[in-house]
């Protein structure tokens, strides 16, 4: 008959007895060779070096480890608490494993148990039959082989201020604190800079900021120590790196007045990087109160240096007379020097005021060049002006193939100009096919960032359900949106819906005052709306003149409906003097469109006029025959 198998409860039970067991029998040996301990990890000071002994369970190897005690020390400095060297071991001992030492010795397979966790079988029997001194005896053997392990360690690394492992022996911040110990700071900032340009460079532990309860990569926290030590000595590279470190939150915290702080340390050695940031922060007010005039102070600065991006926002400031008195030629001047250079913004700028003819004489082949040089570097506004030149054509053939891909490339990067201008290329299918919701898609990305065409061109789309689902009141929202924006299209186009209720509840009152306000800006279908108001009255008192003036204005701009009105009103004499010539030339120009009400009217005019004229050639020949009768009668 086998025996029974014994449960996991009670394996678990003699496998805790055993640890327990094994705890307290380790403290009493690691105390009879010297060894202090704390759960499971023992260690011991000896030689000026740190000797720590680490193992997860009773059944497990155990593995001893050795750091200079220089190690703990400068993490310390480097977390910024130096009193932690002042307090005891054990509890300096807590916090070692942030930055471990290197194994030096191994004992694995302290007890003859074999394990299986995943099935949970223990040797139930092996467990229970280790007595404590059975265990003692291990870890006396254990301990007695360690403790010469590390008299023969100390023989050969008696100076621990001199102890510098092999680098593939120990962690990668182990090997960085040796070099900080020797003095090399810059040797620590190029290592740290090569592990992060290695993208499966190994991890070790994060390392915690004690002050805020934030955790870091302690590389982080390795190079900002690094970067101060050497600010502080007056290197004026790392005062300008560490300026750009708080500016950016790169190895610690964003703080915008240490940033300027450390540039200008910087800017007064004559740096021009730091230079040109300083005045960057003047410019934005970052750090400091906005000051233009400061900014402009010390873009000059680096940009006499030979700066690109300071010769840029010079020439901008300059442009516009911030902060200097406004100076067109010397912006074009400091553009050019950063143009050269190859800066992409300030090619960019260069070429718009070719393009503009703003401080320069106007060449538009020039500004297709430099924007050319921009775009290729990824500037997104250079491509959204190449995209229009292709677009418009004039300077370079109209192209709307290369238009959509050059809006494509900025539309893609954000521009909302861009992505305005390819919605309407899918919406009309210009350079790409139509597609609606492709249109819809872009119009989205733009009216999202504010362009008041592309959130009309998203309401038209809502409207009538093209590449969308129809949904009447987002129309409206989005021409709100618009026309609260000024757009004439969109404030006629929510008028329109204040006038029927279509999305909205009825409002002819709030539809009138939107059409007068596209009306005012010269849009036509509203003027002809605000014209057909005044000439039925109701919302507004019926006014024939006034509608005769707005049926005029939108009926120039060629609104066939507006010039079929105008002609009735001329027909019959009604705010304007009754004159059916002009009638006819109106009924015309509306018939020629194709409005079938204007044919009819055309139609009867000219009917009248036949009769008329048939009438008159009655009277004529009648006269003709009354006078030959008096003549025969002379």
């Amino acid at each position: 008959m086998n025996p029974k198998k014994p449960g996991k409860r009670e394996i678990n039970k003699a496998l805790s007895d055993l640890e327990k067991k094994d705890t307290l029998c380790r403290r009493i040996v690691s105390k009879k060779y010297g060894w202090k301990q704390h759960s499971f990890i023992n260690w011991k000071v000896e030689g000026g070096y740190y000797f720590y002994l680490r193992h997860l369970n009773c059944y497990s190897g155990a593995f001893l480890y050795v750091k200079p005690l220089y190690i703990d020390d400068l993490w310390w400095d480097i977390f910024e608490m130096s009193s932690n060297k002042k307090a005891p071991m054990s509890l300096r001992g807590n916090g070692t494993f942030s930055l471990d030492g290197v194994r030096i010795q191994e004992t694995p397979d302290l007890f003859d148990i074999r394990t299986n966790e995943r099935e949970a079988e223990y040797e139930l029997e092996k467990i229970q039959k280790y007595s404590d001194e059975d265990i003692e005896k291990i870890w006396d053997k254990v301990f007695r082989q360690f403790d010469d392990e590390i008299k023969r360690f100390i023989k050969e690394n008696p100076d621990p201020d001199s102890y510098f492992p092999e680098e593939e022996k120990c962690y990668e911040y182990y090997t960085l604190i040796t070099y900080l110990h020797a003095g090399d700071r810059q040797k620590v900032l190029d290592k740290i800079a090569e592990l992060r340009a290695t993208p499966d460079r190994m991890k070790t532990r994060f390392a915690w900021s004690y002050d805020d309860g934030t955790s870091r990569d302690g590389l982080d926290f390795i190079e900002a120590w690094c970067l101060r030590e050497l600010a502080e000595q007056g290197d004026v590279m790392a005062q300008y790196k560490l300026g750009t470190a708080y500016e950016e939150g790169s190895c610690v915290h964003i703080d915008n007045e240490k940033a300027v702080f450390w540039y200008r340390k910087a800017a007064e050695q004559g740096n021009s990087s730091a230079q040109y940031s300083l005045g960057r922060m003047f410019d934005y007010g970052c750090g400091v109160p906005e000051d233009k005039q400061e900014a402009a102070i010390w873009y000059r600065k680096a940009a006499e240096q030979g700066d690109g991006n300071a010769q840029n926002d010079l020439g901008i400031l300059l442009l516009y007379g911030e902060g200097v008195p406004e100076d067109k030629l010397e912006a074009i001047f400091w553009f050019r020097k950063a143009s050269e250079q190859g800066l992409k913004e300030a090619q960019y700028n260069l070429g718009v005021r070719y393009l503009l003819g703003d401080g320069i004489s106007e060449d538009k082949l020039q500004a297709f060049t430099l924007f050319q040089k921009a775009a290729a570097q990824g500037f997104a506004s250079a491509q959204f002006r190449l995209g229009k030149m292709y677009d418009d054509g004039g300077v370079v053939p109209e192209n709307k193939t290369e238009a959509a891909n050059w809006y494509r490339k900025a539309a893609e990067q954000g521009d909302k100009e861009a992505q305005n201008n390819l919605g309407v290329m899918y919406l009309n299918g210009e350079g790409v096919p139509q597609d609606k919701s492709e249109a819809e898609y872009w119009f989205r990305k733009a009216a999202e960032q504010g362009v008041a065409e592309a959130q009309n061109e998203l309401g038209v789309l809502f409207l009538y359900g093209e590449g969308i689902d129809q949904d009447k009141v987002q129309a409206v929202s989005w021409f709100r949106k618009a026309a609260e924006q000024g757009l004439k299209e969109a404030q006629y186009n929510l008028g329109v819906r204040y006038l029927f209720g279509d999305g909205i509840s009825e409002d002819k009152l709030q539809a009138f005052t939107l059409f007068q306000k596209a009306a005012a800006q010269g849009f036509a279908s509203a003027q002809f709306r605000l014209g057909k108001m005044y000439d039925d009255g109701g919302v507004v008192p019926e006014n024939k003149t006034e509608a005769a003036n707005w049926y005029r204005k939108a009926a120039e701009q060629g609104d066939k409906e507006a010039q079929n009105n105008l002609g009735v009103l001329f027909l019959n004499g009604e705010g304007v003097p009754q004159d059916k010539s002009e009638a006819e030339s109106w009924f015309r120009k509306a018939a020629e469109q194709g409005l079938e009400e204007a044919q009819y009217n055309l139609n009867l005019i000219l009917q009248d006029n036949q009769e008329t004229h048939a009438k008159g050639i009655k009277y004529i020949i009648k006269l003709t025959q009354i006078i030959n009768r008096l003549k025969k009668l002379k």
